[in-house]
């Protein structure tokens, strides 16, 4: 029993007696003079507390953590002074080279390094942090002027870890800024509130070779970097903004990329990998497109001067984006070029709720153009689009531009103030079908032209000029269907873009929040087809929907019926003129058993 006593007072020994704080400082008297002879004493659960200074030589470079939890520090890893002022200097070179730390024991995140300068690294993969089989936490560290293949290295984790990076400095290294090497069992690695800049090659990049890597990015700065600044990983990436680095902003992510701004880069802003890219700003890249072959949708971001298109060659679907002065060269589609749009069978893809406007290009499609697959494009504002003079007089379509072997569907949407040669609004080289939509104001005689054995379909439109002034080849076909118009849509404010139609019974007003009776009501108004649903559309509606963006939609404008709306809403007055009537009966009639 006796020994059995003893037995137990050895082992709860360092449990009892508490967590340590070893002292570390190499100017002054502490506990030890050296960072690794510090980490040999230490037991789980003590911290190894550095003093300000520098760190040089054996003992204070190459740091094993032994597989020990525990905290190696600053004295105040919150304080940025004193971060910059706890130093540890490997004085690597190529003839005698050296690294900050090197965790290869199943470290997991109750291994703690936070609050230091590890700089004059140089080493092959992991020149400041060598990750492997673990994953520490690393915090509030600065890691500079290291060379080598990278900075912070994480390869084959199999303890089931997350290599977590939160608030640090990874910057001016001779390397890349933090690279995962992913093995049999999922890499997993969270980046906080970071900057990563200044680096030789990408900033952060994932050799997967199709294993499984899943990253967490958020709050982070990765810009500046020699190559890509984010390539090759599944995950999330939220509130980071990704600029100026010499390739591609993101190369082939696929998950959430949400709240970003994407700017400045080099090349592609996003290029490759798919998921959802939302509410993100994608401006000023320089080549390939703002975004270009990413795969899913892409929702409520602005996209905003970016060359060779703003959004090309994606597979997925574009909704609530503002499209606003890219350009793009021959390819065409100075706003979005649809060469892939779709998915490898052909189905429709939905560009809807976007303002596409101020883009241009020397091809043709200043707004759209679409090849190889046939997007649907609805409620979209496409405006102040252009084809710019160039010696190819084949090139048209300042809105839209279509080849052959597509046939995309144009409905209720705002085609105006574009320009180009052929045709001004629209170029059709294949299928086309426009419905519900106006097209007045652009820039030009000829709003539409076919060419090349082509085929338009349109009806329930108002368009300028009427039929005469579309342009056909002999080989060509305009199938003039019912409900087309040429009549002034009466907008709102054409000089300040407000393409609302105006309604004596009350049209939207964006700017205060409430409706709005003019003087005039559009004659697009309840002469859409009336066998698209009203959807949103806010009572009086008509029971017809209004041709233009906002048909179908809760800021439509209100059906005038020549007096007041009305006071009550009377059961079966489907078009709202305030009485039961056949026209009721009609409507109901034409809708009915529809399930939509």
């Amino acid at each position: 029993m006796k020994k059995a006593a003893l037995f137990l007072i050895v082992v709860l020994a360092p449990a009892l007696c508490g967590a340590r704080i070893i002292t570390v400082d190499d100017n002054t008297p502490a506990d030890f003079n050296n960072i690794q002879a510090a980490i040999d004493d230490a037991n789980d659960g003590d911290t190894v507390e550095i003093q300000p200074g520098t760190y040089t030589g054996p003992g204070n470079r190459d740091i094993d953590f032994l597989g020990k939890r525990i905290t190696v520090c600053s004295i105040d890893p919150n304080d940025p002074n004193t971060v910059s002022q706890t130093i540890i200097d490997c004085n690597g070179t190529s003839g005698d080279p050296h690294r900050g730390f090197h965790f290869h024991s199943k470290e997991d995140a109750n291994s703690v390094l936070a609050g230091l300068t590890v700089t004059n690294c140089l080493m092959g993969p992991g020149a400041g942090v060598y990750c492997e089989d673990s994953s520490p936490l690393i915090t509030n560290c600065t890691f500079s002027n290291s060379s080598g293949q990278s900075v912070i290295y994480q390869r084959y984790p199999d303890n089931g870890g997350t290599l977590r990076i939160v608030k640090c400095a990874i910057t001016g290294n001779w390397a890349m800024g933090v690279y995962c090497d992913a093995g049999p069992e999922v890499l997993r690695i969270n980046l906080t509130d970071c900057v990563i800049s200044g680096s030789m090659f990408d900033g952060v990049y994932s050799d997967h070779r199709g294993r499984p890597v899943e990253i967490s990015i958020t709050g982070c700065v990765i810009s500046n970097n020699g190559g890509t600044g984010v390539a090759n990983f599944n995950g999330a990436m939220s509130d980071c903004t990704i600029s100026g680095n010499s390739d591609m902003g993101v190369s082939e992510f696929n998950g959430t990329i949400s709240n970003c701004t994407i700017s400045d880069n080099s090349k592609a802003g996003i290029s490759g990998g798919g998921g959802s890219l939302n509410n993100c700003i994608v401006s000023e890249n320089a080549g390939n497109a703002g975004v270009y072959r990413f795969n899913g949708d892409i929702s409520n971001c602005v996209v905003r001067g970016n060359y060779s298109s703003g959004i090309a060659n994606c597979v997925g679907t574009i909704s609530g984006c503002t499209i606003i002065d890219n350009t793009a060269g021959f390819g065409g589609g100075g706003g979005i070029r649809c060469a892939g749009i779709g998915t490898e069978e052909g189905e429709l893809t939905r560009i809807s709720d976007c303002v596409i406007s101020g883009n241009s290009t020397i091809g043709s499609g200043g707004g759209i153009y679409c090849s190889n697959y046939s997007p649907e494009i609805v409620n979209c504002i496409i405006t102040r689009n252009q084809v710019l003079d160039s010696a190819n007089p084949t090139t048209g379509g300042g809105a839209i531009a279509t080849l052959r072997l597509v046939s995309p569907i144009i409905r209720n949407c705002t085609i105006t103030e574009n320009s180009g040669k052929i045709a001004n609004a629209i170029l059709c080289l294949g299928n086309v079908t426009i419905t519900n939509c106006v097209i007045w104001g652009n820039v030009g005689p000829r709003p539409i032209a076919l060419r090349q054995d082509s085929t338009l379909n349109i009806s329930w439109s108002d368009l300028e000029y009427g039929q005469s002034k579309v342009s056909l080849q002999p080989d060509c076909t305009l199938n003039w269907g019912p409900g087309n118009i040429d009549a002034d849509p009466c907008f709102v404010d054409v000089d300040d873009r407000d393409y609302r139609l105006k309604s004596q019974a009350g049209r939207f007003d964006p700017n205060n929040d409430s409706w709005v009776l003019d003087d005039v009501t559009s004659p697009c108004i309840d002469v859409g087809d009336p066998m698209t649903p009203i959807m949103h559309e806010p009572f009086p509606n008509g029971g017809i929907v209004n041709m233009g963006v906002y048909g179908g939609t809760a800021e439509a404008s209100k059906s005038h019926f020549g007096k007041p709306p009305c006071e009550i809403i009377v059961a079966g007055d489907i078009n709202g003129d305030c009485e039961v009537s056949f026209l009721d009966f009609r409507l109901m009639a034409v809708h009915w058993l529809k399930d939509r």
